[in-house]
Order: C-alpha cells, then sequence, then structure tokens
C-alpha cells in the first residue's frame, strides 16, 4: 500500500511538473520585454525620445519611436553611411515617408544597439548563448572594429551570381524572386523570410538624399524581427506560379515585373527562432534551418546551389 501510495505521488508530481512546463513560456519579446518594460521599452506613447530622457520629441513622429537618434557615421565592410540627428533627416523625399527609409530600419536599431548611448536595461550581450557557448555581443559598434565586423547593413542586394536569380523593380525597388531550377527546390524546403527594405526611384532618402537608383536594401530588419525573440511564422512547400486566379494567384505587380510569377500555396506554421532572428532558426545538433536561413539570400552556399536537391529543413 505503501509503495502503490508513494507511486501515485510521483505520478501527481510528474503530471503537476509537465503541466507548468507547458504554461512556463515567455513573452514572445523575450530580451526586448527589458526588465517588464515590454514596447514601451522603444516606444514612447507621447512625447518621443523626450519621454526617456533624450532632447528631441521629434522622434516620436515615426512609429512613435522612443529613443534618440544617434547622428553618427558608420564604416561596414561595404562602405559607410550616416544616421541622421532627428526624426526630419528621413522625411526630405516627396511622397515618402519617415519609415519608407531603408536607413530608419537601421538607424532605430542603432538608437540602442550601437553602445554609445546607455540604455537602461541594455546589458550588452544577448540572453541566449551562440554555438561556442557564450552570450553574443550587441553593442555592435562599440569595439575598434566599429560595423566592421558586422553583417553588412544598409546596402543593397544584388540579383544573379553568388545570390538567388531574382529582379528588383526598377521603378520600386520591391524584389521578386526566380524560378530556377535551385530556387524552387530551396523555396520548396524553407521559403523566403528575410524582409528588404525597398527603396524606389526619388521616393526614399538613402543618406540625405533622394535615391536615384531603385533598390532592395538590407538592413537590420532583414534579418531580425524585433518583435519576437523565439517564434516565426513562416511558409515551407511554395510552388511556382504564373496564375492570376484561383488558389495560386500571382498578383498584378508580379506578373508586370520581369519575373513572369510568383511563389503561392505552401503551408503556414509556427517555427522555433532564437536571437530575434526573422525565420525558421532552431539551433538544435540535428536541425539545419539556421544555415537554410542563410541561404536564403546565399544562394551559393546552399545545397541547391550546388546541385544537391532535396534535402529537407528540420
Amino acid at each position: 500500500m505503501r509503495k502503490a501510495l508513494s507511486m501515485f505521488i510521483l505520478l501527481c508530481a510528474a503530471v503537476m511538473l509537465s503541466t507548468g512546463l507547458a504554461f512556463a513560456q515567455t513573452d514572445v519579446l523575450g530580451a526586448h520585454n527589458v526588465n517588464g518594460h515590454g514596447c514601451a521599452s522603444c516606444h514612447s506613447p507621447h512625447s518621443g525620445s523626450a519621454a526617456y530622457g533624450g532632447t528631441d520629441s521629434s522622434t516620436g513622429l515615426v512609429a512613435l519611436w522612443g529613443r534618440q537618434f544617434i547622428a553618427k557615421t558608420y564604416t561596414t565592410p561595404v562602405g559607410t553611411f550616416t544616421t541622421p540627428a532627428t526624426a526630419n533627416g528621413f522625411t526630405f523625399a516627396t511622397g515618402g515617408s519617415p519609415d519608407t527609409d531603408p536607413l530608419f530600419k537601421t538607424a532605430v536599431c542603432l538608437t540602442c544597439h550601437d553602445g554609445s548611448v546607455a540604455i537602461a536595461g541594455m546589458t550588452g550581450h544577448t540572453v541566449e548563448t551562440n554555438a561556442s557557448g557564450v552570450t553574443a555581443p550587441t553593442w555592435l559598434a562599440l569595439d575598434a572594429e566599429g560595423l566592421q565586423n558586422d553583417h553588412p547593413v544598409h546596402t543593397t542586394y544584388t540579383c544573379g551570381g553568388h545570390n538567388w536569380d531574382c529582379v528588383v523593380d526598377s521603378t520600386t525597388g520591391t524584389i521578386y524572386w526566380g524560378n530556377s531550377a535551385a530556387q524552387v527546390g530551396f523555396v520548396a524546403a524553407y521559403g523566403h523570410t528575410v524582409s528588404f527594405a525597398a527603396a524606389g526611384v526619388g521616393g526614399t532618402i538613402v543618406n540625405g538624399a533622394p535615391t536615384t537608383a531603385a533598390g532592395a536594401f538590407v538592413e537590420c530588419t532583414t534579418c531580425h524581427n524585433q518583435h519576437t525573440m523565439t517564434s516565426a511564422k513562416q511558409t515551407v512547400g511554395q510552388v511556382w506560379s504564373t496564375a492570376s486566379t484561383g488558389a495560386l494567384k500571382c498578383s498584378a505587380a508580379q506578373l508586370a515585373s520581369g519575373s513572369a510569377g510568383c511563389y503561392a500555396g505552401g503551408t503556414a506554421a509556427y517555427y522555433p527562432t532564437s536571437f530575434f532572428i526573422r525565420g525558421w532558426y532552431n539551433t538544435a545538433p540535428t536541425s539545419n534551418s539556421a544555415a537554410q536561413f542563410c541561404r536564403q539570400c546565399h544562394m551559393g552556399e546552399s545545397n541547391e546551389g550546388n546541385g544537391v536537391m532535396g534535402v529537407a529543413t528540420h
């Protein structure tokens, strides 16, 4: 009887533990919850950065941004760019708006991650460990190299060659993926979750001047979704289509872009991610999803780009 009672208690404890673990999930904001301050850690509902110790209330004109912009020139592996001192630095283009400026999608990240301004709750390191078992630095421009030892930002994505086949709309800067056999195979296994910033001719400010050539810009938010650290929704198993009607429907813009079609269909689902990566990024030893995420820009390093087809993402 005593043995049966002991087994019953252990069983109850196991059930309670498993139930507790099921409900012990953390907010998807993860580290960007910043000691429980949540959205207000970056966005000011009133008065821009002036509400958080800054001097520029105009930052609130752009996405209710609550941090002071940093007027600074950064050197990257592919060139330099300068972030504006105020929100007005993003608004000179006719018909443009601040948050359509590609640089805005990097400048707002640097207001916290630059490292030159003390931000309450910012430790300068990730809460997750990388493959070496250490926490990666998040103060990206604090070291002597600035941004030279970081992935290039505020630069355009070039179609073809070592990258995927694609078309960039010569007026809007919107990117459309091609349908080579390698890319069709890759999209079926993983898809495209990166988010390039489209810069249209004359309609977007790039370093203080209207763009003279359209481009699909790589910015911080191309690879990172700042609003969710642990979960990514994406579509896998899309197929190439040239249809203008029905379930596999391409938009008029896609059909007119020169790409002659679009990727459609597939199954949307939630996948694990890390480091605010914008896509399926499971670092488990048996998974190749972290490699697949990088390969959606870097075709030359993909299985398909090397003639190896049918390797599933797992």
